[in-house]
């Protein structure tokens, strides 16, 4: 069963060891790991009654405290013992209010199972859910879906006989599970159940009353249980890299079985079929055959599909899958059936939930129904080409194996594991979807990287191949790889300009890196790629996301100039008064320059200026007068600053600057406020420097040729203010406050 990946719990084999480079990798936890109980309900908390078994609320907890093997006195509750590969598994139990039997669960019950995982998701490593055998596939296929993204491991369990009574399987499953849980990340949804750890979208009940009542019939175990611990770690899933884990909020209500039998009414047929139902599995016999002689049965089918009802076929039978071999079979795809292949009815019904509320179009839930999403459907193999087969390989392997010694079985595997990920990228880089399919018949894992991380799905979508991306989705490929740039295959289909590929990807939960996206976002903005940033914004993520100055593209539009970009902005939300680190707003870069029309389409959209220095209520730059009265909300005339050089030359030639005493200021002006902005002849501002104690002060410094903003005010307000600051610190830091006081037309005076 296990082969080269079985054993006790230690380091996988090196078969695995390019999948556990990942972000989730497939090695033991910390020391210590943290396991939340999600207690639902069901016959392993239950207790006897005269009625038979019955709920206990708040009994579970007590219980398992007073046991050695679930609680080790002397640490937090709840604690296990020291495990024998040297980890304490710590767990808390969330109890229902009320238990639920099984047997009453419904999709509302799903999703509250599904938003408690999501609640806790970063506080805990992995999850056990308590719950009743009767509809406990059903749920495990339910959640496995619901779970997006999945990065830790879940773990369902339950028993047949309550596990306070004696000759109960519910310790053994109970503990069993927390073992797997808290041991491993597994990122997927498990069924574990006598010693076995079965993929939860896999499981049919298979026994009413034995302790061997789950088993997967087309998959096998994930996890077994004996005297050591094996995982089959070429059978579990690749967690999702770096993509951010949620949760599904909905779930189609209006969805349905029916299971066909001999003599069925076509009144029956047509009932099911009746509105509101939108999807239905139809339970056929055998390798997916239904009663193709019976015309008037399959223009029933047929009218349900053209009105948008999704009709999904699997077979009857616990073991197997729908075929098309079968003439039966094929009148019902014809007919507009969907074949599941080896899905089970648990899984096909729940995934068809799931798609319903996440799809509108019908054909989209058609292909997904047809694709394996979460490892519930085994895809159909038709090449049967094997790396390990291959002459050339093989002539090669025999050539190292002379020279060093070694097994050429073992060589040839040590070959193919460095060739398939560099045939696989190279495959999906051009399209060719066949030689895709053969390596990965050989068991080349279709997320595989090569030396600079970059994917199959990198280069299909780099290069456009919508089919190779397509197949490497459906074969379970991880849309969200990240490169050794931290680049996805969105990122590249966006680069690229391939956006069916992107369309693709970001239904399929792809995703872009924020620190990526803002930096490609800034960059096309600040470069004028209007064509760049428009698919950024379309498929990549918020446009109003920031730099580390906290600077948007809107900024960068605004303060380039470029008209194109700046509308393609707001067209997708971009905030317009976003603050950068100086409390700037887009606005605000857009007067600096002066540039009109631009300012014009920001006040359009309701831009404001903002308040930090940099902003022109507090900062004077530009050119005097250059701003037109025609904008009622630039109520500020500009003109060059006294830059910092010149204000250096000014403290040179007035010794006093510099002399690291304190100086008094005296600002001086006359005319109009309009006309000190313009530095028009009738007005002037003049300044002094004083050293304290000094009677006489130095020449007046005349500012006329480099005035500074001024607020537009009545004819006739005069300035004057005293200001006392540290020698050589500038003008900046005096003008300014004297023209605020010049605004409330005031005269301010502060301590000499």
């Amino acid at each position: 069963m296990g082969g080269e990946n079985e054993g006790s719990v230690q380091v996988p084999s090196s078969r695995e060891g390019a999948r556990r480079s990942s972000v989730s990798q497939r090695l033991e936890q910390a020391a210590d790991a943290n396991v939340l109980v999600i207690y639902t309900g069901g016959t392993i908390g239950m207790m006897p009654t005269d009625d038979g078994y019955a709920p206990a609320p708040n009994f579970l907890k007590e219980y398992l405290k007073g046991l050695p093997q679930c609680h080790e006195a002397g640490f937090p509750e709840l604690t296990l013992p020291l495990s024998r590969y040297g980890k304490r598994i710590q767990y808390e139990i969330l109890e229902y209010e009320p238990l639920l039997d099984s047997c009453n669960i419904g999709m509302d019950d799903w999703l509250r199972i599904s938003n408690d995982i999501e609640k806790h998701y970063d506080k805990y490593e992995a999850f056990v859910v308590l719950h009743g055998t009767d509809t406990m596939a059903y749920t495990a296929s339910a959640l496995s879906f619901l779970c997006e993204n999945l990065t830790k491991t879940v773990v369902i369990t339950g028993s047949q006989v309550p596990m306070a009574l004696s000759q109960s399987d519910g310790m053994a499953n109970f503990l069993g599970a927390l073992t797997v849980a808290g041991h491993f990340c597994i990122p997927e949804v498990g069924l574990y159940f006598n010693n076995r750890l079965l993929r939860g979208n896999r499981c049919r009940k298979v026994d009413a009353s034995g302790f061997d009542a789950f088993d997967t019939p087309n998959y096998a175990p994930l996890v077994t249980l004996g005297t050591s611990l094996d995982v089959h770690w070429h059978r579990i899933r690749s967690g999702s890299h770096g993509a951010q884990f949620r949760v599904a909020k909905a779930m189609s209500r209006d969805v349905t079985t029916l299971r066909l039998f001999p003599g069925m009414t076509l009144s029956t047929v047509e009932h099911i079929f009746s509105p509101p139902i939108k999807g239905v599995i139809l339970e056929t016999f055998g390798a997916g055959n239904g009663p193709d002689s019976n015309q008037e049965f399959l223009n029933i089918l047929t009218r349900a599909h053209e009105r948008g009802i999704v009709i999904a076929n699997c077979t009857q039978c616990i073991k197997g899958a729908v075929s098309g071999a079968y003439k039966t079979g094929v009148v019902l795809r014809r007919a507009g059936v969907v074949p599941c292949l080896d899905m089970t009815t648990e899984a096909a019904l729940t995934k068809l939930a799931y798609l319903l509320s996440r799809y509108e179009q019908q054909e989209d839930v058609e292909q997904y129904m047809q694709s394996n999403i979460r490892g519930e459907i085994t895809m159909e193999e038709k090449a049967k080409f094997s790396l390990n087969d291959n002459d050339f390989i093989r002539k090669i392997a025999e050539a190292m194996s002379e020279a060093e010694g070694t097994n050429v079985d073992k060589t040839t595997n040590r070959i193919v594991k460095a060739l398939g990920p560099v045939l696989l990228c190279s495959s999906a880089s051009q399209g060719d979807t066949d030689m895709l399919e053969r390596l990965i018949y050989s068991r080349v894992d279709p997320s595989a990287s090569d030396y600079d991380s970059r994917s199959p799905m990198h280069l299909a979508a780099a290069n456009g191949k919508i089919d190779a991306l397509s197949f490497l989705i459906s074969k379970g490929g991880d849309v969200n790889a990240l490169d050794r740039w931290m680049g996805t295959p969105l990122l590249d289909a966006i680069i690229f300009g391939h956006d069916d590929c992107a369309q693709m990807l970001q239904k399929h939960s792809g995703y872009v890196v924020k620190s990526e996206f803002i930096s490609r976002l800034l960059r096309a903005a600040s470069e004028g790629d209007a064509a760049l940033v428009e698919r950024l914004c379309k498929f990549g993520g918020n446009p109003s996301d920031r730099d580390y100055d906290k600077r948007t593209a809107l900024h960068i539009a605004a303060a380039t100039g470029n008209e194109e970009i700046i509308n393609i902005l707001l067209s997708h939300g971009a905030e317009v008064n976003a603050l950068d680190r100086w409390l700037s707003t887009p606005l605000d870069d857009a007067l600096k320059q002066g540039n009109e029309s631009i300012i014009n389409i920001l006040r359009d959209a309701g831009a404001t200026h903002g308040s930090g220095a940099h902003s022109p209520r507090k900062h004077t730059q530009g050119s005097a007068g250059n701003l037109k009265q025609s904008h009622p909300g630039v109520e500020y005339d500009y003109s060059p600053p006294l830059p910092s050089t010149k204000a250096k030359k000014v403290a040179k030639k007035h010794e006093s600057y510099s002399t690291g005493k304190k100086s008094t200021f005296v600002l001086e002006g006359h005319g109009s406020l309009a006309d000190l902005s313009r530095g028009a002849p009738n007005g002037a501002i003049s300044a002094r420097p004083r050293l304290e104690g000094e009677q006489q002060p130095h020449p007046p410094l005349d500012l006329q040729k480099t005035p500074y903003a001024a607020r537009k005010g009545p004819s006739g307000s005069t300035v004057k203010k005293r200001v006392t600051g540290k020698s050589a610190r500038g003008v900046d830091d005096i003008i300014l406050p004297a023209l605020s006081a010049a605004k409330k037309g005031i005269v301010q005076q502060s301590k000499a």
